[in-house]
């Protein structure tokens, strides 16, 4: 993949308008996807004691960073406070708050997922194996909503379309979507599963529809407003839609789902060591070979991937190395090596072009197409102003303090 510097006519047919403005800005991002690597300049705080198990970048601006692990703790990094080196050549991306173990509104145990609300950073969620969903204010770093089910969460995702309705996926064999507003459970997706819930996933474009993935290798399409069954269950070894019970996606656990921006195709990665690509309204394999991914996870992994890019690209971890893959054609574009064991999330930013990758060797890793500061005009805005979410929360210190009293509920 050439990148600008190298196609000087790119710039005079876009100054001409022999290019357009979209052809132009995927073109830029592929080249700059297509250059990363680790960055030698910048760094994120080290912080967690024990393996990381999720990501989220802020969706509004790309600047604060979530990630939680196995420890129950939740850190949010700053990605525009960056503390300089002594040599001034580099820095480090600090944490701007965290929730400790002493809090008592830390998770019991392992958190499987956090999620940015869709809508600021005011608000983000929670979820894990102590089976409490958690959705906390950014300002208080307290939680307003919890709700304790009876199974441990594997993974979580509220809707961009309806933010409002949560989808749970759980260790039984059935999904589970919650109301926000009344902490009642409106919809359990029963009967198509034979084993837990290790994903799940509401479509971009339609906020009826959803994808579940789990331990038995099936992955089901729902439409929420039916109550009759599930749509279709993708069959690898079929084009014909179908309900069959043993319609299976993956020959082995499906750990990861992720639908293109427009929910027209689904991404899914398994521990047959595959990753398919799948045309959603047909409910059929899309043929493209993207190799041996390998997969030893026993729980859901992120992935992402990006449309804005041309090609569309798809990055996977694969154990302690991260793939990215052209999503039209499953060509293998590079493999990024950083790690020291499994890498469990991977996130890009799409605002900065950034990748940030976390696994079980506790790292959290950046990696950038042009090495130090280069995204200046990215960085400026976010330094002359503060989102509303994080601004009570300038002292860290204040965030493990407990200020309860008995007259507050």
């Amino acid at each position: 993949m050439p990148s600008l510097d190298s196609r000087p006519n790119l710039i005079d047919d876009f100054r001409n308008g022999r290019v357009s403005a979209a052809a132009f800005k995927r073109i830029q991002t592929a080249g700059q996807i297509f250059d990363i690597r680790l960055s030698q300049r910048l760094d994120v705080e080290r912080c967690h004691r024990s393996p990381v198990n999720t990501l989220s970048i802020d969706p509004v601006e790309g600047r604060y960073l979530l990630s939680a692990g196995a420890s129950g703790q939740i850190f949010i990094h700053d990605t525009a406070d960056v503390q300089m080196s002594a040599s001034g050549q580099g820095g480090t991306m600090r944490v701007a708050c965290w929730i400790d173990r002493s809090s008592r509104h830390c998770h019991a145990f392992s958190v499987e997922t956090v999620q940015w609300y869709p809508l600021d950073t005011g608000v983000f969620a929670s979820s894990g194996m102590d089976r409490n969903f958690k959705l906390w204010d950014t300002n208080r770093l307290k939680p307003v909503f919890v709700q304790k089910l009876e199974q441990r969460i594997y993974r979580h995702h509220l809707s961009s379309m309806n933010c409002q309705t949560v989808l749970l996926a759980t260790e039984n064999p059935y999904a589970q979507i919650m109301d926000l507003r009344s902490g009642s459970k409106i919809h359990q997706l029963a009967g198509a599963h034979r084993g837990a819930l290790l994903t799940a996933s509401w479509s971009p474009s339609c906020e009826n529809i959803c994808v579940t993935g789990g331990s038995d290798g099936k992955c089901v399409l729902w439409d929420v407003r039916y109550s009759r069954g599930h749509l279709v269950s993708l069959d690898v070894h079929s084009d014909r839609r179908g309900k069959g019970e043993h319609r299976k996606a993956h020959d082995g656990r499906i750990v990861s789902l992720e639908f293109t921006p427009d929910g027209h195709e689904l991404v899914t990665f398994g521990q047959d060591n595959t990753v398919r690509l799948w045309d959603v309204a047909l409910g059929k394999n899309r043929q493209i070979n993207f190799g041996r991914v390998s997969c030893h996870a026993l729980k859901g992994i992120k992935t992402c991937l990006t449309t804005e890019s041309s090609p569309p690209m798809l990055v996977v971890p694969s154990e302690h190395l991260v793939k990215i893959f052209d999503l039209t054609s499953g060509l293998r574009l590079m493999a990024l090596t950083g790690h020291f064991n499994s890498v469990n999330a991977v996130e890009l930013c799409r605002f900065s072009r950034r990748l940030y990758t976390a696994g079980t060797d506790r790292n959290i890793l950046l990696w950038t197409s042009s090495d130090g500061f280069a995204d200046e005009e990215h960085r400026k805005p976010l330094r002359s102003s503060e989102p509303e979410g994080l601004k009570a929360s300038a002292n860290p210190r204040a965030v493990t303090e407990d200020n309860w009293s008995s007259d507050e509920d």
